[in-house]
């Protein structure tokens, strides 16, 4: 992290987020902190959705049925 925040070249900045990130990534092993299924489809229009099990982020959004 120390050596990404130094770099203040902008040719070089996205070169050395990427690494970071690609080592955070690595690091993580996929492992999310908080909740899994977030309901981002509620609501009163909402008629049914249902998301895919265990997934790391708001899925099968296209599978929202409205009333």
């Amino acid at each position: 992290m120390q050596s990404t925040l130094a770099v203040t070249d902008p040719a070089e900045r996205e070169k050395a987020f990427n690494t970071l990130s690609k080592r955070a990534r690595e690091e993580t092993h996929e492992l999310g902190i908080g909740y899994i299924n977030i309901p981002w489809a509620v609501g009163p229009q909402v008629k049914e959705w249902q998301p895919f099990p265990l997934a790391f982020y708001p899925s099968n959004i296209h599978g929202i049925v409205l009333k």
